[in-house]
């Protein structure tokens, strides 16, 4: 798990927790996009762990820990995301990916579209391999909110396009494929999910804002098929093509530094 959080191992009594700190989450609906995504993810079938709030008090013991950690500590007080601590997890790299099962592959990068999760790459994966199973981690940096509360079209947005199409998961999908999908996605009960949701995580506006949000993108079948399409005809670009561009911007800098 890695995402945009700094993660620690917090114990309480006889239990541990994998505890993603609020305070170094860096996007403004981060710890909702968290919870949020695993939700509604085990929720349709995915193997993903189930999220715990964590309340974090100036009564942690903070003995014999780095300082930057403890300072990252401090302005995590308050709620923050946690999953039962499980030994022996390793990353699974993209080299691996196809050794999994092809149709559960497809549900995950569904998935990704819906939440519009940039975060899975070929570098960092998010999967995680417990048991000989494949784990689903890291929601974070998923921008389904930042579309829902701020209004914003981020389904045309090039670079999450981009994004979107080298997630290492990325294949073309049948039509028929994706409206199985889309039908699990119909299934999940929003409302309740997002009531149960803290206050101090939602306001009322933004609660409201993203039932009605979740609703009209429901009734466009969440908007997957047309991300799909985009997708099929985007064309992600090359070592050579990418060199070429900052070679062009730093040339272009460089004239006006001397002009």
């Amino acid at each position: 798990m890695r995402g945009n959080s700094s993660p620690i191992v917090l114990q309480q009594g006889e239990e541990k927790f994998f505890v993603k700190l609020r305070g170094g989450m860096s996007g403004e609906f981060s710890l909702l996009s968290e919870w949020f995504g695993s939700v509604v993810g085990k929720h349709i079938g995915l193997n993903i762990h189930q999220p715990f709030w964590i309340n974090l008090t100036n009564e942690i013991q903070l003995d014999n820990i780095n300082i930057e950690i403890r300072e990252l500590i401090n302005k995590s007080f308050g709620r923050n995301i946690g999953f039962r601590f499980i030994d022996h997890v390793r990353e699974i790299s993209s080299s691996e990916i196809l050794n999994y099962e092809h149709e559960n592959l497809i549900d995950i990068f569904l998935y990704d579209i819906f939440m519009l999760n940039p975060d899975r790459t070929d570098s960092n994966t998010n999967l995680l391999g417990i048991n000989e199973e494949l784990v689903i981690s890291d929601f974070d940096s998923s921008l389904l909110f930042n579309e829902i509360i701020k209004e914003k079209d981020i389904s045309n947005n090039i670079r999450v396009l981009h994004s979107l199409r080298a997630n290492p998961l990325y294949q073309k999908i049948s039509d028929n494929r994706i409206e199985l999908f889309i039908n699990k996605l119909d299934q999940v009960p929003y409302h309740k999910i997002i009531d149960k949701i803290p206050d101090d995580i939602l306001n009322d506006t933004n609660r409201k804002k993203i039932k009605e949000g979740l609703k009209a993108k429901k009734a466009k079948g969440w908007g997957i098929k047309i991300i799909m399409q985009k997708l099929n005809s985007t064309n992600l670009e090359t070592d050579t093509t990418k060199n070429r561009r900052i070679a062009g911007n730093r040339e272009r800098f460089e004239k006006l530094l001397n002009k």
